[in-house]
């Protein structure tokens, strides 16, 4: 069904040698800025090089032609649609029922109780005095690095090894037919649109054959031959539709999962296409991953993202969810016009399962300083919370530290200075002392005296 293509562009070579424009060899491309654009070319060179253009029912712009014309193969794509959206229903509905089973079943372990000890629990549990866990609770607990291991056996004590592995074993596997059933929407979509769309084509063509015949018969005997121009414009007006929707057929059929790889997962990933509903792109994981690596090394990381590639609902949520610790505050810096937009999508992102908040942070030169901007930005700090600013608060915050140094460095060149008047004062008094008095007025008095001599 799904059929894919791709022409390689020559990305084992060199792209100073590509179309043969030796671009390091010039001025430019010998500075600093040049050689990193030139990577940054190559990158891209060796990124779309690898892309390859999928299409369904081979309809591509070569043959949808003939595909028009065809009513066979219009009421063989037609039936092929309708097989294939049952089957999606049937896999979404499977999906979403499988879903609340293991949230349930997670629910289930995650509060399980035995004996006499647990008759204790459950009435504690009715009480208020003992914590019942949500599966919204199981979800707080995966984000935490061996939370399955130290944080379940301390909430739930009943709790087996076996049970903890199942536990998780259903958490996760809940997130993931979650993403599935998602998926299977988003082509049933597609797939709707491409229906309706053959179907408008297959009704006009229908329509046309009892028009023609009675408008071609005036025609063909004055020429002998018939050519009506509209027909013509009006399959080039639906031709590029049929690609394109036909290309995003492939597209939501073709969809792969980038949140695991093999046996492995990264809870946060997973969880983040959950509460997000949406599925991760391979960019999107690897930029994330690349950031987390330079994070632990220590070293700075600059990357630059076009318009909808996901920046403010994606990348940033996820950086956040990832980086943000205890002792690791994360500050997002947008220009002051989209700060109330970015606040809205982060707080549709990270306030409602995964608990994170969101604060704005407001600051100017002349903002008068107390420790109720200190202590904001610690209790931020503790939460975990995401501080969204823009550049001119970061400014001015800045700034109002660097004139509270020089402050600070005034006020002790003040007191060094007071501090020499002092002793300054102090010489002044040994002054008044007789010369026999003070023997260190004798000594400083007779080497000037030598020292003048010499001289």
């Amino acid at each position: 069904l799904i059929t894919t293509s791709s022409e390689k562009l020559g990305a084992d070579k060199d792209v100073a040698s590509i179309r043969g424009l030796a671009l390091d060899q010039g001025p430019a491309g010998r500075t600093v800025a040049g050689k990193v654009l030139l990577k940054r070319l190559e990158a891209d060179f060796k990124y779309y090089a690898g892309l390859e253009e999928s299409s369904f029912w081979n309809i591509t712009p070569s043959t949808v032609t003939s595909l028009l014309q065809d009513k066979e193969q219009l009421a063989e794509l037609l039936a092929e649609l309708e097989r294939l959206q049952t089957v999606l229903r049937n896999m979404a509905r499977s999906d979403t029922d499988a879903m609340y089973e293991a949230m349930a079943t997670a629910k289930s372990l995650a509060n399980t109780v035995r004996g006499q000890e647990g008759a204790a629990i459950r009435l504690a549990r009715l009480v208020g005095a003992a914590p019942t866990l949500s599966f919204q609770d199981i979800l707080q607990v995966l984000l935490v690095r061996g939370g399955t291991e130290l944080l379940l056996p301390h909430l739930c004590p009943m709790l087996t090894g076996e049970d903890i592995r199942d536990l998780a074993a259903a958490a996760v596997l809940a997130l993931l037919l979650s993403s599935r059933a998602l998926l299977c929407r988003r082509a049933l979509a597609a797939l709707g649109a491409l229906k309706a769309l053959v179907e408008r084509a297959k009704k006009m063509d229908s329509s046309r054959v009892s028009g023609n015949a009675r408008r071609q018969s005036w025609w063909r005997r004055l020429s002998g031959r018939f050519r009506h121009e509209e027909d013509d414009v009006e399959e080039d007006a639906r031709g590029p539709e049929l690609c394109d929707a036909a290309c995003e057929v492939a597209a939501a059929l073709g969809v792969e999962a980038h949140s695991v790889e093999g046996m492995t997962y990264d809870p946060r990933l997973v969880l983040f296409e959950f509460v997000a509903g949406l599925v991760l792109r391979k960019k999107q994981v690897e930029l994330v991953r690349a950031m987390q690596a330079a994070v632990e090394e220590g070293r700075p990381l600059v990357h630059q993202m076009l318009m909808g590639q996901g920046k403010t609902t994606v990348v940033t949520p996820l950086t956040i969810l990832v980086h943000g610790t205890s002792t690791r505050a994360c500050v997002v810096c947008c220009p002051s016009a989209l700060l109330e937009f970015t606040c809205k999508v982060l707080r549709e992102r990270l306030c409602g399962v995964l608990f994170r908040p969101v604060v704005e942070f407001h600051f100017t030169r002349s903002t008068p300083v107390s420790d109720d901007h200190f202590f904001k930005l610690l209790h931020a700090q503790a939460s975990r919370a995401v501080l969204c600013s823009g550049p001119t608060a970061l400014k001015s915050l800045l700034l109002r530290f660097v004139l509270t140094l020089h402050a600070i460095d005034v006020a002790q060149s003040k007191e060094v200075e007071r501090t020499e008047v002092n002793r300054s004062k102090e010489a002044t008094h040994h002054d008044h002392v007789p010369l026999g008095k003070d023997p260190r007025r004798v000594v400083m008095k007779a080497h000037v005296v030598r020292s003048v001599d010499e001289y």
